[in-house]
This record gives structure tokens, C-alpha cells and sequence, in this order.
């Protein structure tokens, strides 16, 4: 694990600066999350209302379901940005999953959104791009995306 000075907490933002925390605190270091569409209907994306991330490794618990109606990619990662959160991360790879929902409550039965990213943290801000899929148009993609554990 890092010292908290170093690294303890990510924060997933967009165009987030960062500044010096005061002695004691916690630093945190945005991270611009950008979606790309990997199988996607981009007509369809206004009917998401429900966004989950989770940390699989190292495993940690996930952020609060994050909810709102944006009608584009760049408009989900703007309703993320500032929201979700992990404490206490070590320094290398970490894998996070996207998951969108139908409905404005995370973990029910409409997901239809996926997408999942491996990255190593730098120490300023860094930008993370997550290709998404969908259940509407590649079925064996989005299965092995929400099958995903690690």
C-alpha cells in the first residue's frame, strides 16, 4: 500500500484539476474517464438512467449508483465525474467495470450496459478510456463483460 500522501484515493472526474490536500489528507488524483462505443446503439443511450463502477482488482466495494438522463457517451462521463470513489488503493494495475443500468437503481435486472478497463495509476491526473458494450447489439461481448469478476 501507498502512504496516504501518495496515493489514497481515486477519483474519477472529468477535467477535475487537482490540488495539494492539506497535511494529513488524503491526496486525490482525477482521473478523466472517457466511454468509446464497442457495440453500443448510440440512439439507445438516452435510456440508461443508472451507472454502477466497480473495482475488480485490486478487489474493492463499489461506488453509489450514480443516476441521470445524458443522451451521449461524453454526457454519462460527465454524470460520473466527481462521483465515484475508492479508498485506499496500492500503486499498479487496477481493472475497472462499468456497468449501466435501464433503470435509475444500480444493481437490478436492466443492466444492458458493460465495459471494462485495466490501467496503471500515475501520479497526476491521467485520462482512462472504457470501451462499453451492450446487450442490444453484441450478446457474447456484453456476457463475458458482466461475467467478468477479476
Amino acid at each position: 500500500m501507498t502512504s496516504p500522501s501518495r496515493l489514497g484515493l481515486v477519483l474519477l472526474a472529468l477535467g477535475c484539476a487537482s490540488e495539494a490536500p492539506p497535511a494529513g489528507q488524503v491526496e486525490h488524483v482525477p482521473v478523466r474517464v472517457r466511454l468509446t462505443n464497442a457495440g453500443c446503439d448510440a440512439g439507445r443511450i438516452g435510456d440508461f438512467r443508472g451507472w454502477d463502477v466497480l473495482l475488480l482488482a485490486p478487489h474493492s466495494s463499489s461506488s453509489a449508483c450514480v443516476t441521470g438522463r445524458p443522451q451521449t457517451f461524453e454526457a454519462i462521463a460527465g454524470t460520473l465525474a466527481g462521483k465515484i470513489h475508492f479508498d485506499d488503493l496500492p500503486e499498479g494495475q487496477l481493472t475497472l467495470k462499468l456497468q449501466g443500468y435501464r433503470a435509475e437503481e444500480c444493481r437490478g435486472d436492466k443492466l444492458g450496459m458493460c465495459g471494462v478497463v485495466s490501467v496503471a495509476l500515475a501520479a497526476s491526473v491521467m485520462e482512462v478510456e472504457i470501451p462499453v458494450v451492450c446487450d442490444d447489439r453484441d450478446a457474447t461481448a456484453f456476457a463475458a463483460c458482466v461475467a467478468r469478476q477479476k
